[in-house]
């Protein structure tokens, strides 16, 4: 999640995440992490430097961040979700992205 590996895709704006990480530090929530595959994004509790270092560039001086998860990055996150059960809300990976 923290390596500039993971990211390089566009994202799309709807955010309605399907999957947390909660991290916990002596019965004390200490952060969190929200993640949406239909979107291809996450939010954190934590700023991830990562998210930023990639550029899409488009015409007309056009830039935003790539923030999007990488194509293995979704499949290692798809894979994580499936391995330990929670696939209620768990999607295939089917669009452009996994191409």
């Amino acid at each position: 999640m923290t390596s500039e590996k993971s990211y390089g895709n566009s994202n799309m704006s709807c955010f309605d995440p399907h999957f947390a990480i909660v991290y916990y530090l002596q019965e004390k929530r200490v952060g969190t992490i929200s993640i949406c595959l239909e979107c291809n994004y996450l939010i954190a509790s934590e700023k991830i430097t990562a998210t930023e270092l990639k550029i899409i560039e488009i015409p007309d001086e056009y830039s935003y961040p790539a923030k999007g998860f990488s194509k293995a990055t979704r499949k290692e996150i798809y894979d994580y979700i499936k391995h330990i059960g929670f696939t209620k809300y768990l999607k295939p990976l089917t669009s452009y992205l996994d191409d």
